[in-house]
């Protein structure tokens, strides 16, 4: 079973996929590529509209994509992107971003300097939800994002990132610690991010089977939205 955790395939939600055409054509990559699932994480930006319209434009791309989705491709899962904001913790319905019922949230970490208020926010965001997980861990400061691991946080990385061999070695430090729940395609538009699964699994061997796992416990018990 292969999982990805971070997509961006909702029509017209997502910048890149501007219309259903482009969203089948992500799918077709997945499905190509062996996805069983996919998680579509579009982006909430907390600074731009409230959590009720980003769940409302939502469910709007949500039936253009249902109509058009056949058995053949891989399921899908709702979910977001959130990014972080100092004092997100006091936003109304941010548990409403999480996936189902089982309260797991993608947070985005802003890629500005980091002050000691936005890892209090974080924390208190970690109470909030049973799991946390930090999107793209790669493209921030590793000692910043190892004190979000000791805070009970965990991390998710885009394949792509794997392929890189001097992004490798501190993935490679956190997989084997466990820190790395989840793997991503992060897909916008039509560049075929996809094929960068097997690479992955050939990099990773058994560790890929066993961060896949990791992610289907976060989906236990989630409703299928397709």
């Amino acid at each position: 079973m292969i999982l990805d955790f971070h997509a961006h395939i909702m029509p017209g939600l997502d910048h890149g996929c501007t219309n259903i055409e482009t969203s089948l054509c992500q799918l077709k990559f997945a499905k190509k590529a062996n996805v069983d699932i996919v998680v579509a994480t579009s982006h909430f930006y907390p600074h731009k509209e409230a959590v009720e319209t980003f769940l409302r434009r939502r469910q709007t791309s949500w039936k253009i994509l249902r109509r058009a989705l056949t058995p053949d491709l891989p399921k899908v899962f709702l979910g977001a992107e959130t990014l972080l904001f100092e004092g997100m913790e006091h936003m109304d319905g941010i548990t409403e971003l999480c996936l189902g019922d089982k309260k797991v949230l993608l947070l985005e970490m802003p890629l500005l300097t980091w002050k000691n208020s936005l890892y209090d926010s974080v924390e208190k965001i970690l109470r909030m939800t049973e799991t946390t997980v930090l999107a793209h861990v790669e493209r921030y400061n590793a000692k910043s994002i190892e004190i979000l691991f000791e805070m009970g946080a965990l991390g998710q990385i885009n394949v792509e990132s794997l392929t890189n061999i001097f992004k490798r070695r501190d993935l490679m430090k956190w997989i084997d610690e466990d820190r790395i729940v989840a793997l991503g395609s992060d897909i916008h538009g039509t560049a075929d991010n996809y094929r960068k699964f097997a690479k992955a699994h050939k990099i990773l061997g058994d560790k890929f089977d066993d961060i896949m796992s990791s992610s289907l416990q976060l989906l236990t018990g989630v409703v299928k939205i397709y």
